[in-house]
């Protein structure tokens, strides 16, 4: 094989050919910079993608941008394997149980099953359903509270930057068709870059005010989703499909929200994007902005994707 990580996987996945239950396969790939471009290696970097190309095509691998996102996937996918396993035993279980019964044991004979003992050591590190519901919420709402304020900051610099967008027109509109000396075309420049400047100016301010809301986007969405994932198992125990309405419609609200951000921040994306190189500051201002956007929409993504994981394992 290429390597050794392909090579345990070939053999993984032989083994779940022939035998699907002796075997799970969880692979995954992390989509991110390095924090230095020399650090890639185009020829591994090359390897690594023929490899992916090769499982992709069987959907046999999930990609993940960071530490958390990596531990929100894992959560969600170990929490569904749990589940399944649980179910696979108890159908086992049951049917086991009822072959013993009729060919062996009388009604008089069959015992009761014993619960395993707790030690106290390990209750204590439980947190009760109606814990883990009122942090998951809190968290929520706080989160909804940063998805406000980043909101409003990407609508004040929309507003801003078409307001500099017109102003560039007005300036265009009255040089359209004449024939400008040395010094009008250079005074006509000048103006133009005082309106760039402003844009400039508009989109440093917004990455000024999304850095300290993302890191709080970030811990209460991750907070939250660790709520959620440690919930979810006990909802399947001892709550019914009906009890679970609310815990459904409170993750379905915030999906809803994630969606209108990632619909505002995509457009707002392809609109920076799309704007022209027209001086260094603004070129500056412009890769600053896209890269605050684009985090925001990773964090989003990933969220939306293990909050819709973990609604579908609810009752």
């Amino acid at each position: 094989a290429d390597s050794g990580t392909v090579e345990e996987f070939e053999i993984a996945k032989t083994r779940y050919d022939d035998d699907p239950n002796s075997v799970r396969l969880m692979l995954y790939f992390k989509d991110a910079l390095p924090a230095k471009m020399s650090d890639i290696d185009p020829g591994q970097l090359m390897k690594v993608r023929e490899f992916k190309d090769s499982v992709g095509k069987k959907g046999l691998y999930s990609e993940f941008t960071s530490t958390e996102d990596f531990a929100n996937q894992v959560g969600v996918h170990l929490t569904k394997i749990v589940l399944d396993t649980t179910k696979l035993d108890e159908t086992r279980s049951r049917t086991e149980e009822t072959v013993f019964s009729e060919s062996i044991c009388t009604p008089q004979e069959q015992h009761e099953p014993v619960e395993p003992i707790l030690d106290d050591e390990d209750i204590l590190d439980d947190e009760g359903v109606l814990d883990l519901e009122e942090r998951f919420e809190e968290e929520m709402n706080s989160l909804t509270e940063v998805l406000g304020r980043m909101n409003e900051a990407m609508s004040a610099v929309g507003t801003d930057i078409g307001q500099r967008a017109k102003q560039i027109q007005v300036l265009q509109g009255n040089v359209d068709g004449k024939t400008l000396n040395f010094q009008q075309r250079r005074r006509f420049r000048v103006a133009v870059k005082r309106v760039l400047r402003s844009g400039s100016d508009d989109m440093n301010t917004f990455v000024k005010r999304m850095e300290p809301e993302l890191p709080l986007f970030r811990q209460h969405l991750d907070e939250g989703l660790d709520a959620l994932m440690k919930a979810v198992p006990i909802y399947l125990e001892i709550y019914d499909k009906e009890s679970s309405e609310n815990l459904r419609g409170s993750i379905t609200s915030m999906m809803t929200a994630m969606d209108e951000m990632l619909t505002s921040m995509e457009g707002f994306h392809t609109a920076v994007s799309e704007l022209p190189r027209m001086t260094t500051a603004m070129v500056r201002s412009q890769r600053e902005t896209k890269k605050v956007l684009q985090e925001v929409l990773d964090i989003t993504r990933t969220g939306k994707a293990s909050l819709n994981a973990a609604a579908e394992l609810l009752p």
